[in-house]
């Protein structure tokens, strides 16, 4: 039950940025930036945007690069989901912030941050397939 709990959710940043101010280069520099900064290769991020998240180290810090990228941390390394919603258009706003409330609620970061940003992004993924993101 607490295995199926905490890979229930995946936010952020890791769901489809879709806003004049979030352009497609500045998504493209956060991945980059992301990937040189964690190390993570290609192969495992393109597997998790098809819902295969691998738990390695790499793919964990490539996440939480990514909200930081986007200031969606606080200083805890919680994750800020009305700060992240803000980087939504808001037909995606509609259709994120219920699941990423959810996932917010459902994880819980009483470890490790690297494993609750990752298990928060899962549970996004379920939640979001259809329209679910990395960048």
């Amino acid at each position: 039950m607490k295995f199926v709990v905490i890979f229930i959710i995946v936010q952020c940043l890791l769901i489809q940025y879709a806003t004049a101010e979030f352009s497609a280069q500045k998504y493209k520099e956060m991945h980059d930036t992301c990937v040189n900064q964690s190390g993570c290769p290609e192969d495992i991020i393109e597997n998790a945007r098809n819902g295969d998240f691998n738990p390695d180290q790499r793919f964990k810090a490539f996440l939480k690069c990514c909200f930081e990228q986007e200031d969606g941390l606080d200083a805890n390394g919680n994750i800020l989901v009305d700060k992240v919603l803000e980087s939504f258009h808001d037909d995606l706003v509609a259709k994120y912030e219920k699941p990423m409330r959810e996932c917010n609620d459902i994880v819980s970061h009483a470890g490790d941050t690297l494993d609750y940003i990752y298990n928060y992004c899962y549970c996004a993924y379920e939640k979001t397939k259809e329209h679910f993101d990395i960048p």
